[in-house]
């Protein structure tokens, strides 16, 4: 969003963080889908929200200075109840959109989120 007020395009912007180091699998995918004018990833705010919290109770229960976890599970929290339990975890973006009065959309970029990869066998980690 700011780089929308700034007058920045939204396309070079995402290409920008995408050779930065804010560059994430995250980015490459659930910001395509919303700059394509979607929400739909496939991952709703009900899970979003158990994660979220699962890291919070674990940096309360080390001891780690995270102050970012609360606000993380604030703001998610906020968007599960105003937007529902089912509703897409990117939809926390509407907040910021209606808040601002804008929407964030570019030219060229999906509507939902397609997987071209080979599926493979997955595997359990336990520590």
């Amino acid at each position: 969003m700011v780089a929308k007020k700034y007058g920045i395009n939204l396309s070079t912007t995402f290409q920008a963080i995408k050779i930065s180091s804010g560059n994430s699998f995250v980015h490459e995918t659930e910001t395509k889908v919303i700059l394509g004018g979607s929400y739909d990833v496939g991952f709703t705010m009900d899970l979003v929200c158990k994660d979220v919290r699962l890291f919070d109770k674990l940096t309360d229960k080390f001891n780690i200075p995270a102050d970012i976890s609360k606000l993380m599970v604030s703001v998610f929290e906020k968007g599960r109840l105003e937007l529902g339990d089912r509703s897409f975890s990117t939809e926390i973006v509407k907040f910021i959109e209606n808040s601002c009065k804008e929407t964030l959309r570019a030219n060229n970029f999906p509507k939902e989120l397609t997987d071209d990869q080979p599926r493979r066998k997955g595997f359990e980690i336990i520590f």
